[in-house]
This record gives structure tokens, sequence and C-alpha cells, in this order.
């Protein structure tokens, strides 16, 4: 009795959860939705998997009591046959699904007739079978020619399932060749591009780079790898137009006391290389608050000369940098100061032939102020 409960449960269960997807479909002849409402596809997906869920455990409870040994005499056969037909019955009801979300073009008009027959006859008709095996006496019904019939009709329908779902994989198989192959030809013309960017002059590739770029860039866009750049067109071209970035003085300012030092010694080079007739006095302030960061890491990190990385890949340069930096500007006073706060972090580095070249580096810049004076 409790097994023919459970039974009931479980077939009542499967048999709402595919109607409901009849009515959440519009007996598949509702519009796919899509954008925001796509979202809303999980619940007939999800409630498909339930009531396939249902269905089997109910067979399954079926087969247990004795009450599919009308299928076949052999204990085992009963189960295995009925779970085959119960699983594509699922496949079924799923393929008819996906069939009204994604293969329109492939199916057309035939999708309502597969997801009512799919997602509903079928359903139905294994529910009330397994309500009256699960019900009936062991043995009662394998005089019944109707089982037959209708475990014939099942049979279709589990068929109609696996042929789905080949249709499916099929149809996975080619999408997925077709992605590759579109994959592939979309990284080819990526290659080919990059190749004859690569082959192009420095100027020319950047005068490229620079039409496709949004007049809101930041400025570390361009500064970043300045300090690379070794021909004067290439690098005129890259200040010129650092220099139009919106609220140039603010993201100098935020570019030079950044935590990356290629942003830092980019922007050093910028007012290194700038035209004369561009440069701002105001720049002194950034440059000095740029070079009081670059000592405080000194102070920190004892070894910070050798620490090379890929966002600090010379740091000897990037001395040099802000020292070039600041005779551009006249060595004014504040970055003067800064300088010499610098030159003090610097004895406080690990000794050795990299320190005394950066100690070189300020030794000469002082030798130039006293020869320049």
């Amino acid at each position: 009795m409790f097994l023919s409960i459970l039974i009931t449960l479980l077939v009542v269960i499967g048999v709402l959860g595919m109607l409901i997807n009849v009515g959440i479909t519009g007996m598949f002849l509702d519009k796919v939705p899509t954008g925001d409402r796509a979202m809303g596809l999980i619940v007939p997906i999800f409630v498909t998997g339930i009531a396939a869920i249902a269905l089997l455990l109910a067979t399954w409870l079926c087969a247990g009591r004795g009450g599919l040994a009308w299928i076949s005499n052999t204990p085992t056969v009963p189960t295995l046959v009925a779970t085959v037909v119960t699983l594509g019955i699922g496949l079924a009801a799923a393929g008819a699904l996906l069939a009204w979300m994604e293969m329109q073009h492939e199916f057309g008009r035939a999708v309502p007739i597969l997801g009512l027959l799919c997602s509903g006859l079928v359903p139905v008709t294994l529910g009330v079978l397994l309500l009256i095996c699960g019900w009936s006496q062991p043995g009662t019904l394998a005089k019944v020619p109707a089982m037959k019939f209708a475990g014939a009709a099942l049979v279709l329908g589990a068929m109609t399932g696996y042929g789905l779902a080949a249709i499916g994989v099929r149809a996975w198989f080619i999408q997925s060749s077709q992605n590759r192959q579109a994959a592939n030809a979309e990284r080819r013309e990526f290659d080919d591009k990059w190749a004859k960017k690569r082959a192009m002059p420095t100027a020319d590739r950047i005068r490229e780079e620079f039409k496709d770029m949004s007049p809101e860039a930041p400025l570390w866009v361009f500064v970043a790898h300045l300090s690379e750049i070794e021909d004067d067109e290439s690098r005129e071209l890259i200040i010129a137009r650092a220099l139009q970035v919106p609220d140039f003085d603010n993201a100098l300012e935020t570019t030079m006391t950044d935590s990356c030092h290629l942003y830092r010694q980019g922007c050093a080079e910028l007012i290194r290389h700038a035209e004369s007739s561009r440069r701002k006095v105001a720049w002194a302030v950034p440059l000095a608050k740029s070079i009081r960061v670059t000592a405080e890491e000194m102070e920190l990190r004892p070894a910070w000369l050798t620490e090379v990385s890929k966002l600090n890949p010379n740091p000897l340069a990037h001395l040099e940098s802000l020292v070039a930096a600041a005779e551009a500007l006249g060595n004014p006073l504040e970055v003067t100061t800064a300088l010499n706060e610098l030159q003090k972090a610097i004895g406080s580095l690990t000794a050795g032939d990299t320190r005394k070249r950066a100690e070189s580096v300020l030794d000469n810049w002082h030798d130039r102020q006293h020869t320049g004076s």
C-alpha cells in the first residue's frame, strides 16, 4: 500500500511537471523569450528534469513490487526495459523543449505537435500505466492485451526521445565544428592583422592604434611603455596624444604617484621629452611627489634596485628618467629637495655595484647643477 501511494505521488509530480511545460510554452506555440526574459527558460528546463526523475523513480518502484512483470517473466528484464523506455520518454520531453527553444528552423511547424506528444500525451500515458501497475496485484496484468498496446506506444515515444537526442548531439557537434572554424578564422585574421602591424614602422603602427582609441583613454595607456620607445617620431606622437588626455594635469599627478613603476617612469619620460613650449612649471609638483614615492619604496625595500619585474624592468633607468625630468623642468626647488631625499634613500639600499651606479646618477646630477651654476 505504501509503495502504491509513493508511486502515485511520483507519477503526479512527473506528469504534472510535463503538463506545466505545455502551459509555460503555450502548447509550444508561443515565441521563445529573448533578452532578459530568456532567463525564464530555466523554469521549463528545471521542471523537465524533476518530472523525468520522478517518473523514473516511479518506474523503478513499480518494477520493484512486481507491477511490470507483464513485460517479461525474466526477473531483470522488466526493470531494464522500463528504465530504457522511461529514460527515452524523458529525453523526448527534453528534446521537444530544446526543439522549441533552439531548433525552430529545423522542425518548423512540427514543434507544437512534437511538444504535445512528447510532453503531453506520452508522459500521461506512462503515468496512467504506472498507476495501473502500481495498484494492481503482481501477475494480474500479463493477460491484459491493452498493456501490450500501451507499452508499444511508450516504446515509440522512447524511440522518438532517443532520436531527438541523436539529432541534438549531431547539432551540437556541427555547432562545435562551426565554432572552432569561426574561432580559427578569427585567430588567423587577428594574427594576420598583428603581423601586418608588426611589419609597419613603429610610428605608423602607433598612428593606426590611436585611430581606434577612445578620446577618454586614461594617461597610463600612453605612458606605460614610453620609456621603451627609442625613435623620436614615435615618442613625439605618443606625447602629443597623451597631452590630449582630459584634465591632463590631474591625470599626471595621479599617474605619477601610482604604485606601478612603469606609469611613473613613463610620466617622467613625458616631462623629459615634451617640447619646452608645452612643459608647465606646475608639473614640478607631481614630479616631486613621484620622486618621494620612489624614495619611500627604497627605504622600505633595501633590494629595490634589483627587484626587476615586468612593472619595473629597469630600476636604474627609472632613476635616470626622474633626474632627466627634473633637469627638463629646470630643477625647481621642490624637485631638487625631493631628489636630495632620494639620494639619501639610495644610501640605505643594499650595497653593491648597482647601488654605486644609482649613486653616480645622483652625483652626476649634482655635478651638472654646480657646473651650470
